[in-house]
């Protein structure tokens, strides 16, 4: 899991990045831990898949650029578009279903 301190840097790994998760989170929020920990699940089940993190409380100016009014915010990024994003309570089936979708369109 990588995490990102700056804008510039998100943007980057969506014009170069080809298939990834990117989570919006807040180092006081307990369903954050548990969704980084369910997301950590599925990338060992989909190593092919980046994982990448946004702290909120860190980099305040990302929720504006990203449209994020919550956290946890999650958004699945294939070929630098978003083609899925969750808030709060995240639906993990729905999102791994995405992801088998997404993988055999790489």
């Amino acid at each position: 899991m990588k995490q990102f301190r700056d804008i510039s840097d998100i943007k980057e790994a969506i014009c170069q990045d080809n298939f990834f998760i990117l989570v919006f989170s807040s180092s006081n929020c307990n369903v954050c831990i548990s969704v980084k920990e369910n997301i950590q699940h599925l990338l060992n089940k989909y190593p092919y898949l980046n994982f990448y993190q946004v702290p909120i409380d860190e980099l305040p100016a990302a929720s504006g650029d990203f449209l994020v009014f919550t956290v946890p915010t999650v958004a699945l990024f294939h070929q630098g578009k978003e083609v899925y994003r969750a808030s709060r309570f995240i639906p993990f089936k729905e999102l791994e279903d995405k992801i088998l979708f997404y993988n055999e369109n790489l």
